[in-house]
């Protein structure tokens, strides 16, 4: 992508932009704790 994209990028792509960082670092929250628990030792 050409740095002048973003210049002119419209308001809600900066906003889904952050929605997804959001989300994601969610999800891989919960990703781990999910293999946290299931690879627990007794």
């Amino acid at each position: 992508m050409h740095p002048e994209f973003y210049k002119e990028a419209p308001a809600w792509l900066d906003a889904l932009s952050g929605l997804q960082s959001v989300v994601g670092i969610a999800l891989l929250f919960f990703l781990g704790l999910g293999l946290r628990n299931r690879f627990r030792l007794n």
